[in-house]
């Protein structure tokens, strides 16, 4: 019996030999079909999660402090209009879904599926450091604003400043407030020449410039109100001496309009002598006229002049 196996065997041995090769052979490639449909299928689920992964990343970013502050910018508030367009036209809260196999031993499903959550993954990690650079394109712009804005108010009120300060030369009633003031201009000068000044800096030396000015601005009107009380008592002082010479010419009038009763006697007696009498009247009213003129002159005008 085994001579005819061995015989049989010699006979067909090439035959034989196929036959191993063939079953060989499919063992082989069911093996590699196995490895490459477990690879394709390891592939596909990272991919899957993949998509997962970046899409909760963006909606994270979404709600982060930096993009929800940015998202609170309006237009007007920068000097770059379209970051904040395109800020919120980015902005938006991301739903993508992986592609899914259904069956699970079709390798070409799984690369399919895998390519495809691959694109979408990449589309939406890009999106989210879209949003993140529009984010802080968008803050920044509004720091640059926030800073022209400082610096054109600083300079404003440096110039005004300076206006006051010349004009304030001499007219103020302490000059030691225009030593503040010129000591707040030149502090002011030295920020705004920096191109580095944050708006804090910018808007402090902006009230400092205001709190000086305010001060000599106040130095000036207590100066104008002090000259209006000194000219209000020189004007008085003046009139006070007009009254008491005027109070002295009356008095002198008075005393020659109503000449003693001896002399009236005296006159009426010696009407004979009229002429002489005439002449030593004319001279008695002289010399009593300059009297009472030196008697008003004599008395303080600033003070009340008591009538003969």
């Amino acid at each position: 019996m085994a001579g005819k196996i061995i015989s049989f065997v010699k006979a067909h041995l090439k035959i034989v030999v196929a036959v191993l090769l063939v079953v060989v052979l499919a063992g082989v490639g069911v093996g590699v079909w196995i490895v490459r449909l477990q690879q394709a299928r390891t592939s596909y689920e990272s991919s899957v999660s993949g998509v997962e992964q970046s899409v909760s990343g963006f909606n994270k970013r979404l709600a982060s402090a930096r993009v929800v502050e940015a998202l609170g910018v309006s237009v007007e508030q920068v000097d770059d209009a379209d970051s904040v367009s395109a800020l919120k036209r980015v902005a938006v809260k991301r739903s993508d879904k992986p592609a899914l196999v259904k069956g699970g031993l079709n390798v070409v499903a799984f690369d399919e599926a895998r390519a495809s959550n691959e694109r979408t993954s990449a589309r939406v990690v890009k999106a989210s450091a879209r949003l993140a650079g529009l984010a802080e394109r968008v803050l920044a712009s509004r720091t640059a604003r926030e800073v022209r804005v400082a610096r054109e108010g600083l300079d404003a009120k440096l110039s005004a400043a300076r206006g006051l300060l010349s004009s304030s030369d001499g007219r103020v009633a302490d000059a030691s407030t225009r030593d503040g003031l010129s000591q707040a201009v030149d502090k002011a000068a030295t920020v705004l020449a920096d191109s580095k000044s944050e708006v804090r800096v910018l808007s402090e030396q902006s009230g400092l410039l205001d709190e000086a000015m305010s001060v000599v601005n106040a130095s000036v009107e207590k100066k104008q109100a002090d000259d209006a009380a000194a000219a209000a008592a020189a004007a008085a002082a003046a009139r006070a001496a007009a009254n008491s010479r005027s109070v002295a010419t009356n008095r002198a009038t008075s005393r020659v309009a109503t000449p003693n009763r001896a002399t009236t006697n005296r006159a009426t007696t010696n009407n004979s002598s009229s002429n002489n009498n005439s002449q030593s009247y004319q001279e008695w009213l002289a010399a009593s006229i300059a009297e009472s003129e030196r008697n008003a002159y004599s008395c303080d005008p600033t003070k009340y002049c008591p009538v003969g």
